[in-house]
């Protein structure tokens, strides 16, 4: 039975490998890795997408009435995160039975996922997802207009991929290429895991949540970080001093520290737009420090 749902995830999915595609053409990377990464890829990407997905809904009986039915992927149920991993994992082994750049493929990955991301959350509205918080700021309300005074988080999503995108290939055009393969990927873990980390917030629907905790929101936190991680062991082996580290690392840690304690307060604080503002700058304090730690990287 053909579902919405399905017709959007393969739509989506299909605008993901077809970037992916035109990237492993531009780099030289025959067709035979990229229809494996295909043929691996796809499954991986929906198993991997439900079976996030139904680990954080296992608790909810109104989800799930019998472990069964965590296989029923027409009923509908995702995770972008799960399917992002699965991509990542699809990618790895391909790259080692072609024996072809893993971070290559990654970078491919990276640049198709925004596109895919874009058909994703201009399609949530019709699942009852992406909806935000109400708009309590007089002079925004029209934000609110087109969801009965809710914020369009769907909408904002959808825009921020589409910037990330662009950032993205003016990387690309700046730095005529990339240095170290992998980097595309890491900075859109960057880019998206930070924005993703606010909107999340503002985010008031139930999906993936475990009590109050929105599993989404702390696996976007996560992936920045990741990518953080990584860069700054390249510039420790890079030559980077002891000084130099631990400051950058103390500071991260105080913006994510303060933006955690932001998530509290925008719950208990009747001014949230001050409190969305701190946060938005302790995550933008996370991913320009994390671009400067790339660039003293390279």
């Amino acid at each position: 039975m053909i579902t919405s749902y399905g017709l959007n995830a393969a739509l989506a999915m299909a605008a993901l490998l077809l970037v992916t595609g035109l990237w492993c053409r531009s780099q030289k990377i025959g067709y035979g890795p990229f229809i494996r990464l295909c043929a691996l890829g796809l499954p991986m990407a929906f198993l991997f997408s439900r079976i996030f997905f139904a680990l954080t809904a296992l608790g909810c009986e109104d989800v799930f009435s019998s472990p069964v039915q965590m296989l029923y992927f027409w009923d509908g149920g995702a995770s972008i995160t799960g399917a992002f991993a699965g991509l990542i994992l699809a990618a790895w082994i391909v790259s080692r039975l072609c024996r072809v750049s893993c971070g290559t493929l990654l970078d491919g990955i990276a640049l198709g996922a925004p596109a895919a991301i874009i058909i994703e959350r201009l399609t949530e509205p019709s699942a009852g997802l992406g909806v935000g918080r109400y708009v309590d700021t007089e002079w925004l309300q029209f934000l609110g207009s087109s969801m009965d005074g809710r914020h369009p988080v769907y909408l904002y999503e959808a825009v921020v991929a589409g910037m990330i995108l662009l950032a993205l290939c003016l990387m690309l055009l700046r730095g005529r290429g990339v240095k170290h393969p992998g980097d595309l990927l890491l900075t859109f873990m960057t880019l998206y895991g930070c924005t993703q980390t606010l909107l999340e917030s503002l985010r008031d629907d139930a999906h993936m949540v475990i009590y109050f905790i929105r599993i989404n929101q702390i696996a976007a936190l996560i992936m920045a970080a990741a990518a953080f991680v990584i860069w700054m062991v390249r510039w420790a082996r890079k030559g980077a001093g002891r000084t130099g580290i631990i400051l950058c690392s103390v500071v991260y840690i105080a913006a994510v520290a303060q933006g955690v304690v932001q998530e509290f307060a925008v719950d208990s604080n009747l001014n949230m737009l001050l409190e969305y503002g701190i946060m938005a700058l302790c995550l933008a304090v996370l991913a320009a420090l994390a671009l400067i730690i790339r660039k003293k990287a390279e």
